[in-house]
C-alpha cells in the first residue's frame, strides 16, 4: 500500500551524496508540518532598457524551510547529532541503556543527511541537508521542535511503498515528563513553559562557487543559544540575580549558574540537557490587574570546558546533552 505523506531521514557519507533507502527512520505521525521546499524565484533577471523584464537566466539554487515535530527518546538523537555536530557513544551493558553525548564543536562542518518527503503523488528528495536552527519547546502538552533546514539541491522520485517504521510503543515526551533545576534548585513546580533556541548561523550563499549553481558546502558560522523559561514567581530572587546585587544593579558581573532539564521516558530512557555556564538576560517583574506574576526569564548561555562521561575527553561547548536509550550508535549504515 502506498503511503502518500511521510518524511524520512538518513545521514550521508559526504555532503550531497544521496543516502539510499531504507532510511534511518521515517515519520508519518509526530510531525505536523514539513515546509522544506524548492526556493522561490532562483533566477537572475537580465538588465534591459525596456520597462519590463524580457529575459532571465537560472541563478543560485538552495532549498530551505522548516518542520515542526514532537520529540521522542530515540529519534531526537539523530536531530541532536545533526544540529550540534559533536557526538560520543558509549555502549551499555547487555540489555541496558546506551549513552549518547552531544555537544557543540568548534569546527564549521556539520553532518549532512538526505530527506525524503512523500507529497501525495511524488517523493521530494532533498540532498545535502543541514540543520540551521532549532527551537525545542515544552508548553503544557508535548515537547516539540521547530527545525529550520537548508539543503544543497532537490530532485523528484517515486513514492515509496516500504517505510522504516518507528517503534509505536514509544510515545513523545510530555510536559509532565520534564523537570528543571536552576543553580541546583528545582523550579519544576513553577515552570509554565520552557524553550531552548540554538542557531548555527549558516548562510547558503556562502557556499557559492564557480562551476555550479548549487552550494559546494553549508558550513556553520557564529552560533548562538539561549533559554526562555516562563515561571510562576512572587518573589524578587530572580531580579536580584539579574542585578548581581540584592538591592539594585551592580557593577560586577552576575554570578553564573547551571541549568539542567531532565526528560524522562521511563524504561525507554532519559535525556539530560545541561547548560553549565548561564546568566539572566531578562528578569521582568511587570504586573497586570490582579493576575499572578508569570515572567518569562531570559537566560544567556556561554561556552565552557566540559568533561564527558569517560572522565578524559574535554570539549568546549555551551551545552552538553546526555541521552540514554536502547538505540545503537547514531551513525550511517548501509
Amino acid at each position: 500500500m502506498v503511503v502518500n505523506r511521510y518524511v524520512g531521514f538518513k545521514e550521508e557519507s559526504s555532503f550531497g551524496t544521496e543516502a539510499s533507502v531504507p532510511m534511518a527512520f521515517d515519520m508519518t505521525d509526530g510531525i505536523s508540518t514539513m515546509a522544506l521546499d524548492a526556493p522561490d524565484d532562483p533566477n537572475i533577471a537580465v538588465p534591459t532598457l525596456n520597462r519590463f523584464q524580457k529575459r532571465h537566466v537560472p541563478g543560485f539554487y538552495s532549498p530551505d524551510g522548516s518542520m515542526e515535530h514532537t520529540i521522542d527518546i530515540n529519534t531526537i538523537g539523530w536531530f541532536l547529532k545533526w544540529l550540534l555536530g559533536g557526538y560520543k557513544y558509549t555502549a551499555g551493558t547487555e540489555g541496558g541503556l546506551n549513552t549518547h553525548e552531544f555537544y557543540s564543536t568548534q569546527g564549521m562542518t556539520l553532518p549532512t543527511f538526505t530527506t525524503r518527503i512523500g507529497k501525495d503523488t511524488f517523493e521530494h528528495v532533498m540532498l545535502g541537508c543541514v540543520i540551521n536552527n532549532m527551537e525545542l519547546t515544552i508548553d503544557k502538552d508535548l515537547a516539540t521542535a521547530k527545525t529550520d533546514l537548508i539543503a544543497q539541491k532537490d530532485k523528484k522520485a517515486t513514492l515509496r511503498t516500504t517505510l522504516t517504521e518507528l517503534d509505536d510503543t514509544i510515545y513523545p515526551i510530555a510536559f509532565y515528563n520534564v523537570n528543571t533545576t536552576i543553580a541546583g534548585v528545582s523550579v519544576s513546580q513553577d515552570v509554565l513553559s520552557w524553550k531552548w533556541t540554538y542557531k548555527n548561523g549558516i548562510k547558503a550563499e556562502d557556499g557559492l562557487g564557480q562551476g555550479s549553481r548549487f552550494p559546494y558546502s553549508l558550513n556553520a558560522k557564529d552560533g548562538s543559544t539561549e533559554l526562555a523559561i516562563k515561571i510562576n514567581d512572587d518573589g524578587s530572587e530572580k531580579l536580584e540575580a539579574f542585578w548581581g546585587n540584592p538591592t539594585g544593579p551592580s557593577n560586577d558581573p552576575q554570578a553564573l549558574f547551571a541549568v539542567q532539564s531532565i526528560f524522562d521516558s521511563g524504561t525507554f530512557g532519559n535525556m539530560h540537557i545541561n547548560f553549565p555556564r548561564s546568566y539572566y538576560t531578562k528578569a521582568p517583574t511587570d504586573i497586570k490587574e490582579a493576575e499572578p506574576r508569570t515572567p518569562e526569564l531570559g537566560i544567556g548561555i556561554e561556552a565552557d570546558e566540559i568533561t564527558l562521561a569517560d572522565s578524559t575527553t574535554k570539549v568546549v561547548s555551551p551545552v552538553l546533552i546526555t541521552l540514554q536509550n536502547k538505540q545503537p550508535e547514531y551513525k550511517l549504515t548501509a
